[in-house]
């Protein structure tokens, strides 16, 4: 076999997937367990900004559900199509009203929506008093090497 058909995977992702896992288990040790589920055996490429812009909006989310949520837990899905890897980010916690914080106060803004949107990708947030907070990170996928093993989600839509 020669080389170019060996599947190489993306250094970006491999960087982001390492340093996801590295982030899941510094959380845990400061008190919240992070469940990622939808990881795809699949190669996924995207721009390096958008890995890193990916990754510090992930860690800001984080630390919001830490500090501000109550919960234990984030859940981490990740969802990809052809054009757009999305990474959801959810939890249990005591939730927020969105339009009753202070604009100047909103960290979300700078250090969640605006670094994706400065990376091309996007952000957003919906929460409520009581019922918890998602928030839904999308990285725009420059090319797709290999699609993967499509996640269970997509095979229980598909049951005969």
């Amino acid at each position: 076999a020669t080389t170019s058909q060996v599947a190489v995977p993306d250094q970006a992702q491999a960087m982001i997937r390492n340093e996801l896992a590295r982030m899941a288990s510094e959380f845990r040790w400061r008190g919240l367990t992070v469940n990622v589920t939808g990881v795809t055996s699949g190669v996924y490429i995207y721009e390096p900004a958008a890995g890193q812009a990916l990754l510090g909006a992930l860690r800001a989310t984080f630390e919001n559900v830490l500090r501000h949520s109550g919960a234990t837990t984030a859940n981490v899905e990740i969802i990809y199509s052809d054009t757009l890897v999305t990474f959801m980010v959810s939890d249990e916690g005591v939730g927020f009203d969105i339009a009753q914080v202070d604009p100047s106060r909103l960290g979300i803004r700078d250090s969640i929506i605006g670094r994706m949107e400065a990376a091309g990708g996007s952000a957003r947030i919906w929460s409520s008093p009581g019922a918890g907070t998602t928030v839904l990170l999308g990285v725009p996928v420059a090319e797709v090497r290999d699609p993967g093993e499509p996640s269970r989600h997509q095979e229980a839509d598909h049951v005969e």
